[in-house]
């Protein structure tokens, strides 16, 4: 006997798409407190530039804001990621997830985002470096570099949905992400411009900036992992339509809460009650 294998499952970026807005939509509020706590950091870092600016030289000060914006704009990210897994895990999203994020999540992210800051300013200023060499072979290895780059920009994209999901160390968190995207190369390339073109259009809009930037993106992105993990079965598949059987229908009559009780009932159930507990009128005459 042959034994017949089933197909592996094949992630479904459209899918994704569709259940991201779906879950934006049904969480409204929540996903446009994520939008706005998104934005807060960098209110604040654009308020603290412009108070420093007056005491420290702009070089310093400029520094300070953007790694402030930086690891505030990390943090309210990964809430937004942990607000959308919730949403999408059934697990009774709130406003305590941001609690939860400090307490069970803070270092993780402060790891995280310290090594994407660190590997993305080596990459992409060797990129810029190797580019405006006139030397060919300076200028290959630049081209070489962007292709890095652009493969350590589609793994930051599933660091934080792998962070939530599972809590895990953060080099183990880096090896996963790097496995699923040589594995799903094309999806997540998908899906990485999905998200920029989203930001962008978002940005551009003015009013969707501050009520669906950080909810929509991060209900894709979360998504959009969760279609990696159902190829290797670690999240369950969803069906596209759900069967709505209706209300239950029978034959017998519908059933009174408080069934009527017959006359010889009735005087059986006043001769069994004690009088102490139920004093007829006489007793306060």
């Amino acid at each position: 006997m042959t034994s017949q294998t089933q197909p592996r499952y094949r992630p479904r970026l459209l899918w994704a798409i569709r259940r991201a807005l779906g879950d934006y939509y049904d969480r409204l509020g929540l996903t446009v407190l994520g939008s706005i706590v998104l934005l807060v950091p960098l209110m604040i870092a654009t308020t603290l530039g412009g108070v420093l600016d007056r005491f420290i030289p702009r070089a310093i000060a400029t520094v300070l804001v953007a790694l402030l914006a930086w690891y505030g704009v990390s943090f309210a990210w990964a809430g937004n990621v942990l607000q959308a897994h919730r949403i999408a895990a059934f697990e009774d999203p709130g406003i305590d997830a941001y609690g939860q994020l400090f307490r069970r999540y803070g270092t993780g992210i402060l790891k995280l985002a310290s090594i994407q800051l660190v590997i993305t300013l080596v990459v992409l200023l060797d990129t810029a470096f190797f580019l405006h060499q006139r030397f060919w072979v300076m200028q290959i290895a630049g081209v070489i570099t962007a292709y890095i780059l652009l493969l350590w920009s589609m793994m930051i994209l599933w660091h934080y949905p792998f962070l939530i999901y599972e809590n895990g160390k953060t080099l183990r968190i880096l090896k996963k992400s790097a496995l699923v995207v040589m594995d799903n190369a094309f999806f997540t390339a998908a899906a990485l411009f999905v998200t920029i073109a989203g930001g962008i259009l978002l940005t551009v809009s003015v009013v969707g900036a501050p009520l669906a930037f950080g909810g929509v993106l991060s209900c894709f992105v979360v998504r959009a992992h969760r279609e990696c993990l159902k190829k290797y079965e670690m999240a369950e598949d969803e069906p596209e339509e759900l069967q709505d059987a209706g209300w239950p229908q029978t034959k017998d009559p519908p059933r009174r809460l408080n069934p009527r009780l017959s006359p010889a009932g009735m005087a059986s159930k006043q001769r069994s009650d004690s009088p102490t507990d139920y004093p007829n009128e006489t007793e306060h005459t």
